[in-house]
């Protein structure tokens, strides 16, 4: 048995690695959304802002990375 790669077999594997990679930053980020409680602080909610941004930033990192796996993918398709 023979291993061989070619170029879509690479960018093949590099979509995968990148679909994993994004759903899980994906997965992470959409189950850390904090609400604000009936009394709060502003300290408490600055942080709490803050928390949302960065959770906001990983699930469109996430998204973005499973574009970017379904893109190579199909570029892949043409490449063998």
């Amino acid at each position: 048995m023979s291993l061989t790669f070619t170029l879509g077999k690479i960018v093949n594997l590099g979509a995968a690695a990148s679909g994993a990679l994004g759903t899980a930053l994906l997965f992470k980020g959409s189950f850390s959304y904090e609400a604000p409680a009936a009394w709060v602080d502003e300290k408490f909610l600055a942080d709490m802002a803050a928390r949302n941004r960065r959770r906001a930033i990983i699930q469109k990192s996430g998204l973005s990375l499973i574009m970017l796996s379904f893109t190579l993918a199909g570029i892949a398709q043409f490449l063998d």
